[in-house]
């Protein structure tokens, strides 16, 4: 790919990277999905496919609501442990084996979304949506960054999950013992554990941001692995603080106003992906009703499921294509040793590592 280091002497202020790095993100679009030779109807269905795999689309925190009806009472308490551990045992097997198969497919999924997200932004400075060329290609980066995320992943389940098992273990105790729990109790601890989780959860959203938008460009370029990706990165924030806030409060405000379109444009588009959905709802119910039946509803569900996330991905991959050509563009303002975009190339570029 035919590119030029940005001169030091030519970067921007804060305001100005922020700007003119946007402006040149819009333009990319513009021309990969718009006026481009491949903007077509296999083009957007590929950016749509790329960003499905990718998980760029967007999100929001996990959550999750419920209300304490008090300890269980009379003949439907469990009035041990040892009576829970008789209970859950004949059961252990299966649950146990529920429990690798959802670990397996967090994992699988890791893999998948980590490999496709530097497939993501080559295709963006490619200028053209590939998978079948680019995946293998781009694998050393590609899989550096799933033990990245396999690694963030397993650290913010011990950082959340173990501080508010401690924070409830004294009214887990109790309500399996059959004691009685006052309700302040109660309120006190889910207050601890707000009090707890909000500012971890909010943390690590900094962090997988600052490892999507900053760290994985780097990760991309080099060949010295992710330790030394994220070193650059966070040696440029120290050179551009300011850039690099000012940076991540426009991504906060674009990101939710883009939120708000992607919501009225999955309505406004209803009549695209409704009848799909309709079709795997019924095929739900169906099996629901009669359940043999599952050995041909629940494949066909799942295809008409994976349709309709296509489709919607597909109708919102301009707001992906744009968030990742924006936040290259960005660091190609305030470091120099990061170049500019170029002009679509309609070959593979030569930087890949094979």
């Amino acid at each position: 790919m035919n590119i030029t280091p940005t001169p030091e002497s030519s970067r921007p202020g804060a305001l100005d990277a922020v700007v003119s790095s946007f402006e040149a993100a819009w333009q990319r679009v513009v021309q990969l999905m718009f006026k481009g030779p491949h903007a077509n109807f296999v083009g957007w269905a590929t950016w749509g496919l790329v960003s499905l795999l990718a998980a760029a689309t967007g999100g929001s925190f996990p959550g999750g609501g419920g209300s304490w009806g008090g300890p269980p009472r009379g003949h439907e308490s469990l009035d041990s442990v040892a009576e829970f551990r008789d209970v859950l045992m004949p059961y252990l097997p299966l649950i146990l084996l529920g429990f690798l198969l959802v670990v397996g497919l967090v994992i699988a999924w890791l893999f998948i979304q980590s490999r496709f997200r530097i497939v993501l932004l080559e295709n963006v400075l490619a200028g053209r949506p590939r998978i079948r060329q680019v995946f293998g290609a781009t694998a050393r980066a590609g899989n550096a960054y799933f033990r990245f995320e396999l690694f963030f992943a397993v650290a913010a389940l011990v950082v959340i999950l173990v501080p508010v098992l401690l924070i409830w273990a004294g009214t887990i105790r109790d309500g399996l013992s059959g004691a009685s729990i006052p309700g302040a109790s109660v309120v006190g601890t889910l207050l601890l554990t707000i009090i707890w989780v909000v500012p971890v959860v909010i943390g690590m959203a900094v962090i997988d941001w600052f490892a999507y938008d900053l760290v994985l460009p780097y990760l991309y370029r080099g060949n010295s692995g992710i330790a030394a990706a994220f070193g650059d990165a966070w040696r440029t924030t120290q050179e551009r603080p300011v850039a690099v806030l000012v940076f991540l409060m426009a991504r906060f405000l674009v990101g939710f106003a883009a939120g708000l379109a992607m919501m009225l444009v999955f309505c406004l588009s209803c009549f695209v992906w409704g009848l799909p959905m309709a079709l795997a709802i019924g095929l739900v119910a169906a099996t629901v009703a009669v359940p043999w039946l599952c050995i041909l509803t629940v494949p066909l569900a799942l295809l008409l499921f994976l349709a309709v996330a296509w489709i919607i991905s597909t109708i919102t991959a301009p707001v992906v294509v744009f968030h990742r050509a924006w936040s290259w563009s960005f660091l190609a303002t305030i470091d120099p040793h990061v170049p500019a975009l170029a002009a679509p190339d309609e070959r593979l570029p030569d930087n890949l590592s094979e």
